[in-house]
């Protein structure tokens, strides 16, 4: 696989995989805190980052 098609496959696994654990949890993920200049995040509302 190109390195592109790598990253899309790595996205949408996290994507199946945080969709599946926060349906098991009763949680949700919403948009992290956008830094300029970053990717944005997906993140669980209420967890803590640190």
């Amino acid at each position: 696989m190109e390195l592109h098609e790598n990253t899309v496959a790595s996205a949408l696994y996290d994507e199946i995989v945080a969709a599946e654990v926060c349906e098991a949890l009763g949680l949700a993920t919403g948009l992290g805190t956008v830094t300029l200049g970053r990717w944005p995040v997906m993140e669980i509302p209420g967890c803590r980052t640190s």
